[in-house]
């Protein structure tokens, strides 16, 4: 990792490393999780996140956010502007599931970085 934050990139690409551990009666499994951090200091997107599900399936473009009461994450639309998703969970669970996973994966890509610092 890089010794100063004038030393990091705009934005760093980052595979955070499993187990990803979602409920036992899950029927999607996270296989993994890339994290491309933002580092403008004003920017409410905090980074970009791509999630593969079963090894089969890549969710890519979702945003993590800081919003008012923290972070959350927001889905891509089919087209800018458009209030069409290109995805969505249906189920509460699973999007919580999933929206736990991708920020705990965040904080594990963020942890060197805030060590640096310190």
């Amino acid at each position: 990792m890089a010794e100063g934050a004038s030393n990091l990139p705009l934005f760093g690409l980052a595979t955070v490393a499993g187990p990803y551990l979602l409920k036992e009666n899950s029927m999607m499994n996270i296989t993994s999780i890339q994290i491309q951090a933002n580092h403008e200091p004003n920017s409410k997107v905090k980074a970009t996140a791509e999630v593969v599900l079963n090894g089969s399936l890549s969710l890519r473009g979702i945003k993590i956010l800081r919003g008012r009461y923290g972070l959350f994450l927001a889905f891509p639309g089919l087209q800018a502007g458009s209030r069409q998703r290109a995805f969505e969970a249906l189920s509460m669970r699973f999007r919580q599931e999933l929206q736990s996973e991708v920020l705990n994966s965040y904080k594990k890509y963020l942890a060197p970085e805030l060590a640096l610092f310190t």
